[in-house]
């Protein structure tokens, strides 16, 4: 267990981010994604820890920085990641930041994945970038 190979020849540990539980010549299995495993020869899928919240990685990812914010969030890899706030949204997974609704639009909604989410102020009135309120937009 925690090895691979073929039966009477050398066997290899298995790599970070996977785990074999029996004996014999069947491959590591990857780890699932949101998950993530630092240890080598691994033996349990116990080994594979879920990704801190917010966050997802890829099957058989082998570290805590493999672990990316998801659409919607924002914050460093491998950590926690924290919900873009009203007048923002991020469409991508990872570290980058929240990106502001533009100039004349507002959302007062949080964890936004798209920039449909940016409403447009009504007719005569303006609001600046970044605006997460109705009351934003001015005459």
């Amino acid at each position: 267990a925690g090895y691979q190979g073929d039966n009477g020849g050398p066997c290899e540990a298995c790599g970070t981010g996977t785990y074999k539980p029996s004996n014999g010549s069947v491959a590591c299995t990857l780890c699932a994604s949101g998950t993530y495993s630092d240890s080598e020869a691994a033996d349990s899928s116990e080994t594979c820890v879920g990704c801190p919240e917010n966050t997802r990685s890829n099957r058989g990812s082998g570290s805590l920085e493999e672990c990316i914010c998801d659409p919607g969030h924002h914050g460093a890899d491998g950590e926690a990641c924290s919900a873009c706030g009203p007048g923002t949204y991020k469409v991508v997974n990872g570290s980058s930041d929240c990106v502001e609704c533009g100039a004349g639009t507002y959302s007062t909604k949080t964890a936004q994945t798209s920039v449909d989410t940016c409403e447009v102020c009504p007719s005569g009135s303006s609001s600046l970038a970044g605006s997460g309120r109705l009351v934003d937009c001015i005459c």
